[in-house]
């Protein structure tokens, strides 16, 4: 057994009861309007526990590690050609179309991104008709632009200049992030409605420069600040495994749209857990779960850009790829990796490399963290044998597991919730009383639970931040004899797909 738990609880675990319907409204109207209920159960959610510790540490804002110092290019469309070139095709056939497939197709004029894209949109005309649910991954598509942009990528093939690999392929993106033509809602009913954006995202020209069809953007939780995507604005995002389970999230539209083979890639903003949601949710491929917590590393760092959107969380959040295959999330993860020119925090990261990506056979070079106390802590245990089982293939490869202690992570826990979640709410301050009345039942008693923050909170959240910082450098770059890990296991979520 390569997973060896000692029975230790590393995290503290509290199962809030669900409430709905006329219990949901009157419990928001209790938070908002009884004194003392919102502080009562902060309390007993354990938000205000950092305050009983008795910390030194300099509060980090900036979760950037110290180091070497990389003054990152910015990304042009030929370092994306010249990094996939030498990508090889699936040893096996998938179920999904992957941007290799597109582009074979189109090369060999086996079909044209104009009929690719009318089929598409005959595909998600379907899927919102389905007998069960709708499947809801997508915002209202602005159809006549898909199709110009499948015209213009069809006249590149047919003259032989093709701008990439990625010409004609369909991607989608998370609503918060910008798209010009389309409203940024953040999912929403009033952020940003009646407004279309003018100006791409950085992450967004990149594949609109590589030739890739901006299809449109995916529903996702309102402001992201859950795990469900359940979104009475636009629809809730359904499984396309099985329509009465849930998509995940804040990102499920994304993962809906993979999933349901839409598209191959799409992009998904998200903060910075230790786990991921969507992806053990789905059969899909997340960037976030094949790098797993070593991107949480990577972030201190800055591996991937940033992407700065009015009311996002500013240090807690990331960009990262959401794909039908593990070729397709590392071009994806290469389109996406690198310098945002308007965003200088962006431009001292290490250099994006993927040089060894397709080198899995030998892995004896390779040294994995266990973290098995954190690991045995999983909800559901049917995900355990899974995780053996996953182990114990990565091991037959020659990779060596080492057994690891990550300290404090139940106040990591309270500080990352404070973190994201205070910077969601000074993201709605400029809304005012109106723009709260808006949300969502759930999210009005988000916003009246961090009316009880305190500065105190913030600070002492942010030095547990460097804390962290510090524990996790020690394993990557360890000093002395100690053997360095290159990246740690973990279950991407405690859960399987909930009903």
């Amino acid at each position: 057994m390569l997973i060896q738990p000692t029975g230790r609880e590393v995290v503290l675990r509290s199962i809030a009861p669900p409430a709905e319907g006329l219990v949901l409204v009157a419990l928001t109207h209790v938070f908002e309007n009884v004194p003392g209920m919102a502080s009562y159960f902060g309390r007993q959610a354990g938000m205000f526990n950092l305050r009983k510790l008795d910390l030194t540490a300099m509060p980090v804002s900036e979760p950037i590690c110290a180091g070497n110092v990389h003054y990152a290019r910015q990304t042009e469309v030929e370092d994306v050609v010249s990094a996939v070139k030498s990508f090889p095709v699936d040893p096996k056939p998938t179920t999904f179309t992957s941007y290799k497939q597109y582009h074979e197709a189109y090369v060999s004029k086996q079909t044209t991104p104009v009929k690719v894209m009318e089929h598409l949109l005959a595909m998600v005309d379907k899927a919102q008709q389905a007998k069960t649910r709708p499947l809801n991954a997508l915002k209202p598509i602005d159809r006549a632009d898909v199709l110009r942009q499948a015209k213009e990528s069809t006249e590149r093939y047919e003259a032989g200049r093709s701008l990439s690999v990625m010409d004609g392929v369909p991607v989608v993106f998370k609503d918060e992030v910008d798209v010009a033509g389309h409203e940024s809602n953040r999912g929403t009913s009033f952020i940003g409605a009646g407004k279309k954006v003018t100006k791409d995202a950085e992450v967004v020209r990149r594949f609109r420069s590589c030739g890739a069809i901006i299809v449109g953007k995916t529903i996702m939780h309102e402001l992201g600040w859950d795990s469900t995507s359940i979104n009475p604005h636009f629809g809730t995002p359904s499984n396309p495994y099985n329509p009465y389970h849930s998509a995940g999230g804040s990102s499920g539209g994304s993962s809906a749209a993979v999933c349901a083979g839409l598209v191959p890639i799409a992009n998904t903003l998200k903060l910075l857990r230790i786990v991921r949601i969507e992806g053990d949710l789905w059969s899909n491929l997340d960037g976030w779960i094949r790098y797993g917590f070593a991107v949480i590393v990577q972030k201190m760092q800055w591996s991937l850009m940033r992407c700065l959107v009015d009311c996002a969380c500013f240090t807690t959040s990331v960009l990262g790829p959401i794909a039908c295959s593990a070729n397709d999330m590392i071009l994806g993860y290469r389109i996406m990796a690198g310098r945002d020119p308007e965003d200088e925090s962006t431009w001292i990261q290490p250099p994006v490399s993927l040089a060894t990506v397709h080198q899995t056979r030998d892995l004896s070079d390779v040294t994995i963290g266990v973290f098995s106390d954190w690991i045995a802590q999983v909800q559901n245990p049917d995900i355990l044998p899974l995780m053996e089982k996953f182990m114990e293939a990565l091991q037959a490869r020659g990779a060596t597991f080492v057994e690891i202690e990550i300290p404090d992570l139940e106040q990591a826990r309270i500080a990352h919730a404070i973190l994201f979640s205070s910077e969601l709410y000074c993201g709605m301050l400029p809304f005012g009383a109106e723009g709260r009345r808006k949300l969502t039942y759930p999210n009005r008693i988000l916003m009246r639970m961090f009316d009880e923050i305190k500065h105190e909170d913030i600070v002492r959240s942010n030095q547990i931040r460097g804390v962290m910082i510090r524990h996790l450098r020690r394993l990557f770059r360890p000093e002395g004899t100690s053997k360095k890990i290159d990246f740690i296991i973990t279950p991407t979520t405690a859960i399987t797909a909930p009903p």
